[in-house]
């Protein structure tokens, strides 16, 4: 090259007396700028320049004849340079010539510098003019428009050429060759033919990465080194990925993997075992005939093919047998549930006591032979599943049942509680009257299902507790046997029965009519009797009764013990006749008062309530004339006078009682004829105001046992104080209270005296007051008991 640009510059030189064309650098590669220049020695006003790549310049002469160009395309080009308006009219010089050559510098380079398929590789374009590039791999992929270093992946080995082709640089590729060899990354696995459950190890070679990302094609991903293990629970067959530096290399490694089905099995008998029961345990298609048997209760052993083991509690087990003695580390595993040992043993009687013949059978047990130990040192063999057996003294006792043939390893295991017998057989009393009830009891027997005898010819299948009655003179034996007379053992008492001596007397077998007949039961042996006195009445009374007939005529009064339930009825005859003149019988024996609004003797009621009552209830028997007073704060306002006859109650009732001012009032009922002690009062408390306030607690009649009581009611709309009044009687309530206090709370705590040796009663009340301590509402009277 330097050598016909010296020749160029010769010829230049050999045409023209100018100086020839000058250039830098002198070294031109594609797509660099190059500097041209000549020295100037005329004065031309014009130039011009041609690259030889097709391009011109024209210039000013003033432009010191110096110009710049770029070459797109390799080659060799010849530069020419030409003067033009020379002035005067001057023929301008010859034109200059200038021969050059265009190299390329530019490379292609590649990473990895021995690339295998699959592995991305980094092409970069060196010494490159413009970041606009199109690539072609020369793989048959499409073309890439990128910049001066790009990716990509040869997925089939051979040898490639790779061009680049810059914008602008049209006809001017850079190429270079590319080798891609086999990838030598492999994954291998133990052992060669896994089944499922089986431990499988995979090893990964040539893998670039420490850290291996594996797909096991079941949907588990882990990452992981270059040896991995993984188990396959079910059989089929699985594609396996393995991605190098943790999956961040995208193409994997593949394998394909066939998992057997795993046709070893364990089977049991019996199907349904139960705690102690040997269970035979048998493996099938083992590979092995030594196995490690695992049973799941912390037990394990070397044995064959088939085991027997029980266990001796119940519970969910999981079997485990491991193949090759242990060797394998793919057990076979089954769940086993072992159910509550049903077998047990029972005995009649349920509580026996000592010297007492048990009867032991046993249920779900069964066998061809039985060996019994009854925790006595007493040892009996059946062939039954019954046995019989009695303890000589009480005490608690340990029954072990074993099985003759061997199909359980433990005993059936339960204990007895031998009693001692504190049975015994009492009656009420060693003589009794014919037709008299007779109590029989038992103690301490075991059932409430007894044989009764009592001598008599009666027998029975009854309670513990029993009433019995004799129809004859004699002396009896009673016996009784326990369980409804399945126990052997029989428990004896004596009774005597004397003449029946019960009898009726009657004050008079003659009376005349409202005339008080007395009766009297003479030695019945209840304190209740049905008395029926002919005349309709009848009556659950006492021994000793009185009764008045209204008319005439002949009656039988009957008298039967034990309020009407003895089988024996007695009977007398009473005459009633009409005399002529007879004193007045008439006698009260009760009287009540109470208020309708309470049903108590004492109220308070509102000053302006319209409707306020009260009720008088004489009880009374005989006739004759009743004279009272009604009276208010002891003053008579109504009289009673009314005839009464042959009844048993009369009430008489005041609708309207005057209300009377503010303040407490008595109200009286005085009986003038008959005579009597009977007293009838009453007290009622007229309040101003006619709103109520409801107790909340104590309730009323309730019972309170500590002393000091919490009493509490519903609150008032403005009341500014609640006023609560305590007493032991209603008339001390309003004369002399124990307690009164001014609260601003709707609760006040009371400490009142508590009895020590009986109940005492308290009756309170409460007002509610504005703040200027006028009543603006009231409760009614209450009261507790206190204890």
């Amino acid at each position: 090259m330097k050598k016909t640009i010296l020749w160029g510059v010769l010829f230049l030189f050999a045409i023209a007396s100018f100086s020839a064309i000058k250039f830098s650098p002198q070294t031109i590669y594609i797509g660099e700028e190059v500097t041209f220049s000549i020295d100037n020695s005329n004065n031309c006003n014009s130039c011009s320049w041609d690259f030889g790549d097709g391009t011109a310049k024209i210039l000013n002469v003033s432009d010191k004849l110096s110009v710049k160009h770029t070459y797109y395309k390799t080659g060799n080009f010849l530069i020419t340079f030409t003067f033009g308006g020379c002035p005067g009219g001057n023929t301008p010089p010859p034109s200059m010539m200038l021969q050059i050559t265009v190299l390329d510098n530019r490379t292609i380079s590649i990473s990895p510098q021995n690339p295998v398929e699959h592995e991305e590789v980094t092409i970069s374009l060196n010494n490159a003019h413009t970041s606009l590039i199109k690539w072609d791999f020369g793989d048959g992929s499409p073309t890439l428009s990128g910049g001066i270093s790009v990716k990509h992946t040869y997925n089939t080995t051979g040898v490639y050429t790779i061009k680049a082709l810059e914008k602008g640089f049209l006809n001017a590729p850079v190429s270079r060759t590319i080798a891609i060899t086999p990838d030598p990354r492999t994954v291998s696995f133990t052992p060669t033919n896994p089944k499922e459950g089986d431990e499988i190890t995979f090893s990964a070679e040539n893998f670039k990465s420490n850290l291996l990302k594996w797909d096991f094609g079941d949907g588990t991903v882990l990452s992981g080194g270059k040896t991995i293990i993984h188990k396959y629970k079910s059989s089929g067959n699985y594609k396996i990925k393995v991605f190098d530096n943790n999956g961040k290399d995208e193409y994997p490694v593949f394998l394909s993997l066939n998992i057997l089905k795993d046709m070893r099995k364990i089977s049991w008998d019996p199907n349904t075992p139960v705690e102690g029961e040997f269970i035979k345990f048998i493996a099938r298609g083992f590979n092995s005939s030594s196995i490690l048997w695992d049973y799941g209760d912390g037990n394990k052993e070397r044995g064959s093919s088939s085991s027997f083991h029980f266990y001796k509690k119940s519970g969910s087990y999981e079997v485990k047998a491991y193949d090759f003695g242990g060797k394998d580390n793919n057990p076979v595993k089954i769940k086993i549930f072992v159910m509550r040992d049903k077998r047990r043993v029972v005995w009649k009687p349920q509580q026996p006591v000592e010297m007492e013949q048990v009867s032991f059978s046993l249920i779900n047990f069964n066998s061809k032979s039985y060996i019994w130990r009854f925790g006595d040192r007493i040892e009996k063999r059946t062939n039954v599943p019954y046995v019989t057996h009695s303890y000589r003294v009480p005490g608690t006792f340990t029954i072990r049942v074993y099985d003759g043939e061997r199909k359980f390893g433990i005993p059936l295991v339960a204990k007895i509680l031998i009693q001692k017998d504190r049975r015994s057989l009492t009656i009420s009393k060693r003589t009794v009257h014919v037709g008299e009830f007779l109590e029989v009891k038992t103690t301490g027997f075991k059932s409430n299902s007894l044989l009764w005898d009592f001598g008599d010819g009666i027998k029975k299948i009854g309670k513990q507790a029993e009433n019995h009655v004799y129809k004859k003179v004699g002396t009896y034996t009673i016996s009784v046997k326990d369980e409804g007379g399945k126990d052997l053992k029989i428990f004896k008492t004596q009774v005597q029965v004397l003449p029946d001596q019960r009898t009726i007397e009657l004050s008079s077998n003659k009376i005349g009519i409202g005339e008080k007949l007395t009766l009297k039961a003479v030695n019945f042996y209840s304190k209740n009797i049905f008395w029926d006195f002919g005349d309709g009445i009848k009556k659950i009374g006492q021994p000793y009764e009185s009764h008045f007939y209204r008319k005439k005529g002949k009656y039988t009064i009957k008298a039967i013990d034990y309020a009407g339930k003895d089988t024996k009825t007695f009977t007398k005859s009473v005459e009633v006749i009409v005399k002529k003149s007879h004193a007045s019988s008439l006698e009260i024996s009760r009287a009540e008062l109470f208020f309708l609004k309470t049903m108590k003797n004492y109220a308070i009621v509102s000053k302006e309530e319209k409707m306020f009552g009260a009720k008088v209830k004489i009880k009374f028997e005989g006739t004759g004339i009743l004279t009272a007073y009604w009276k208010i704060d002891d003053k008579p306002f109504k009289l009673i006078n009314t005839p009464l006859s042959f009844g048993q109650y009369k009430v008489f009732t005041l609708k309207n009682i005057p209300v009377h001012g503010f303040g407490l009032h008595k109200l009286s009922f005085t009986i003038k004829s008959p005579s009597t002690k009977v007293n009838l009062l009453g007290y009622f408390f007229v309040s101003p105001s006619k709103k109520k306030i409801q107790i909340i607690l104590p309730e009323d009649n309730s019972i309170v046992k500590k002393k000091d009581v919490s009493l509490k009611w519903e609150k008032v709309k403005k009341a500014s104080y609640y006023r609560i009044t305590i007493a032991q009687t209603v008339l001390s309530l309003f004369k002399k209270p124990e307690k009164k206090s001014l609260e601003k709370k709707n609760s006040y705590v009371a400490n009142l005296k508590k009895s020590k040796e009986s109940e005492q009663r308290y009756f309170w009340f409460v007002e509610a007051l504005d703040k200027d301590k006028n009543i603006i509402a009231c409760s009614d009277i209450n009261s507790f008991l206190l204890k």
